[in-house]
């Protein structure tokens, strides 16, 4: 079959005697009865690696910053036992320190030279001499 422009025509006006010569109506019916189409894709905005990524990034900073507070606790910890250790050798040095005055108090040496040694304060004043530096060098030879 051959089509001449006669059968065109034809053809156009019975599409217009269909459709009522109406072409707008025709593609919106044919767009509701059709199958829905897929929604468009859409990119990410976050890929999945990104996200991966990310948590992984949070899990090592959140291990770092555990780490550190227990760290922090355990020198804290030490801190205070040094504190204690020091408050004692404090007061281990003031003990001692007090014994050493008490040791050499006048008093208490005194006592003791007079009870163990017989010693005696002198009664009478210390004299003086003077060394004749002549007779050093006839003693030296």
């Amino acid at each position: 079959m051959r089509k001449t422009s006669e059968n065109i025509l034809n053809n156009q006006q019975d599409r217009r005697y269909i459709y009522n010569d109406n072409s707008s109506n025709v593609e919106r019916n044919e767009e509701e009865n059709s199958l829905p189409k897929n929604r468009s894709v859409h990119k990410r905005k976050h890929s999945t690696f990104n996200i991966v990524s990310w948590m992984f990034g949070f899990a090592v900073v959140a291990l770092l910053y555990i780490g550190n507070v227990i760290a922090v606790e355990g020198l804290v910890k030490e801190v205070d036992e040094l504190k204690i250790e020091h408050k004692k050798n404090l007061n281990i040095n003031q003990l001692l320190q007090s014994e050493i005055n008490r040791k050499t108090s006048i008093e208490r040496i005194s006592i003791v030279a007079g009870q163990m040694l017989q010693m005696t304060n002198p009664t009478t004043p210390p004299k003086w001499f003077s060394i004749d530096i002549d007779k050093i060098e006839e003693v030296k030879k």
